[in-house]
Formats: C-alpha cells, structure tokens, sequence
C-alpha cells in the first residue's frame, strides 16, 4: 500500500500502525515523505506494527525525521522482535556504525538459501 506525500503528522501516523497491526493482507506499506517526526508515541505505534503484523514484511519510512536514537531501537529491538521484516528503507544519514548494526539486525531476519544437493556423478 503506498500511502508516501501523505501529510499525517505524528497522530495521523499513529492511527495508520494501529490499523496495520490489524491488517493482515499487506506485504509492504510505503510511507515515505508524511510529515512525521520519531515521538515515542509513534515509534511505540511502530513497535505495535512491527509486532502483531507478521505479514506486513516491508516498510519504507526514507523522508521522514529519524534520529539516530530511533534508528538504533530499530536495530536493537523493534526489528528483532519482528522476525518477519526483512526490509526498512530509511534515507536518513547516520554513523557507519550504526547503518551496520541496522543491516545485520534485517540480514538477521531474511530467510536463509536453502542448501541444494548436488548431483552425484
């Protein structure tokens, strides 16, 4: 669902991840450039997404106000919690450091390749 230019602000925000919590049909809502800032209201909303929608495995967040402080809850805990996220994009410019820690906590959660037997020759 691409809901990207929407203006919500914070508490519009906060509506749109408790009816995502619900919504069981989506794979990837896009939710770029709405206007939002990470109050703890909406990262909290966000932790409720992330947590009861095993579905839901893409979000786009990128042009919205994310600060390094929320980009490691990310890491360390809203993305690990939700073992189904295999993608969040976020355009926001943060410490090498922290970019890393992000990408394992997704790479983390991406189904793993199958090993394939060979043929025996």
């Amino acid at each position: 669902m691409n809901l990207s230019g929407n203006q919500f602000g914070e508490k519009g925000l906060i509506t749109v991840f408790r009816g995502l919590s619900a919504a069981k049909s989506l794979s990837k809502i896009m939710l770029s450039d709405c206007g939002w800032r990470d109050t703890k209201e909406v990262m909290d909303a966000m932790a409720v997404s992330f947590q009861n929608n095993t579905t839901l495995l893409r979000y786009d967040l990128k042009y919205n106000s994310l600060s390094e402080e929320s980009v490691n809850r990310l890491a360390t805990e809203l993305i690990p919690s939700g073992k189904h996220i295999v993608d969040v994009e976020l355009s926001v410019v943060i410490p090498e450091e922290l970019r890393e820690q992000f990408q394992k906590a997704l790479a983390a959660n991406k189904p793993g390749k199958k090993g394939k037997k060979g043929k025996k020759k």
